[in-house]
């Protein structure tokens, strides 16, 4: 938890900090402070913070008078890219200021406590507001899954799953990963459309660090084998484009991975190209022979059960190794995202996309998926994590 206290009086600054301190005592929490609004601002617009307590009475830099800045840390805190979507509460001495503000502040979702040492009130104000950020669960990392036995596989990965909790409509099971704290959710349904709602939700309800899908998918057989491991670097809708009377035309869109997860994937296919510290146990011969791939996939909300259909698909890229049915949508909305999460999918080939399906590779599919991703995610933990 990483709170900024925004409050140039020292002794409500100390206050407001013990209220802080002992409310979240049971989080690992840092608190910045600030003393004027110049040094606020350079603070919100660099980093990212879960909570920003600001009070409405500040200078503008050090030595500056005290004034009514509320119209500025209204546009302050919903201007930052980084704080857009933080849990901000408002706190100031000042009655005709809460009586002037409290609509447009409200309006902004900005919570607005009157500030009174003598009454003390305003701790048990401060405080309902304190549990409503509360409320949310901090966590390191997020995993998006489209099928119970993907998210299940996870069990055999070093991970420990906790019991089913239905959070916001959120179908999620909590994961922690050595002192890494996560959650798993399940896309209510196969398909883009699912899986870009949920994926949106749960970045924009837990503020993950990082994003990742593990899970099976299909392959193209000029460019990947049955079992392969493949880290989508680059992934695309197929069925973005328009039909003619010539056929379809597709439009070209894609969204990369992000380049600190695509940076940390090829330090380990340098090291270990075929995976073989994921594959302990898995005794399938298609996945206990496979690499792992960095390469470009693609993704559509249809079942594609289909040689010609994979051939026809497959001249869209020159390169496509994957074919799933959501990647692009965790991807997409992980880049939209005002949170700017790290982002990267992973995903098992188990069957070709034609009418053989291998049902017998899903379950070692999945563990090996489960696996990688779990291994990234600790990797990129020690370095893009927020503090």
């Amino acid at each position: 938890m990483k709170v900024l206290i925004v409050e140039d009086n020292p002794e409500k600054l100390a206050s407001v900090q013990q209220e802080v301190s002992s409310r979240f005592s049971d989080f690992a929490t840092t608190i910045d402070a600030a003393d004027c609004l110049s040094e606020a601002s350079k603070l919100i617009y660099e980093r990212t913070y879960d909570l920003i307590i600001l009070d409405l009475m500040l200078p503008f830099r050090h030595g500056d008078t005290p004034t009514d800045v509320s119209e500025e840390v209204l546009d302050l805190v919903k201007g930052s890219s980084n704080n857009q979507s933080t849990n901000a509460i408002a706190l100031t001495g000042f009655d005709d200021l809460v009586d002037t503000r409290i609509r447009s502040f409200a309006e902004a979702g900005i919570g607005l406590v009157l500030f009174d040492e003598e009454r003390q009130q305003w701790k048990q104000t401060l405080a309902l507001e304190l549990e409503k950020v509360k409320a949310v669960p901090a966590i390191d990392f997020l995993f998006v899954c489209a099928l119970e036995k993907e998210r299940q596989a996870l069990k055999h990965s070093g991970a420990t799953l906790g019991a089913p909790i239905n959070y916001r409509g959120l179908d999620c099971i909590s994961v922690e990963i050595g002192k890494l704290r996560g959650v798993c959710v399940r896309t209510a349904r196969m398909g883009l459309v699912e899986a870009a709602i949920c994926t949106a939700k749960s970045i924009d309800y837990f503020n993950p660090s990082v994003v990742a899908m593990p899970g099976i998918c299909a392959g193209f057989d000029d460019e990947t084998k049955l079992g392969a491991l493949i880290a989508s670097d680059i992934c695309w809708e197929y069925q973005t484009g328009k039909w003619t009377d010539e056929g379809f035309k597709m439009e070209a869109y894609g969204v990369n991975m992000s380049p600190e997860a695509r940076s940390e994937i090829a330090t380990i296919l340098a090291e270990d190209p075929t995976g073989s510290r994921y594959k302990d146990g898995l005794f399938n011969d298609e996945v206990s022979s496979s690499t792992i791939q960095l390469a470009p996939s693609t993704s559509g909300s249809a079942v594609v059960s289909s040689a010609e259909a994979m051939e026809r698909i497959g001249t869209q890229h020159r390169k496509v190794a994957g074919l799933d049915m959501e990647m692009f949508s965790v991807y997409q909305a992980a880049s939209s995202s005002q949170r700017k999460p790290v982002f990267f999918g992973a995903k098992t080939v188990v069957d070709l996309g034609d009418a053989q399906k291998n049902n017998h590779l899903q379950t070692p599919g999945s563990v090996l998926s489960a696996r990688f991703v779990v291994d990234v995610t600790k990797r990129l933990a020690k370095k893009n994590f927020k503090s």
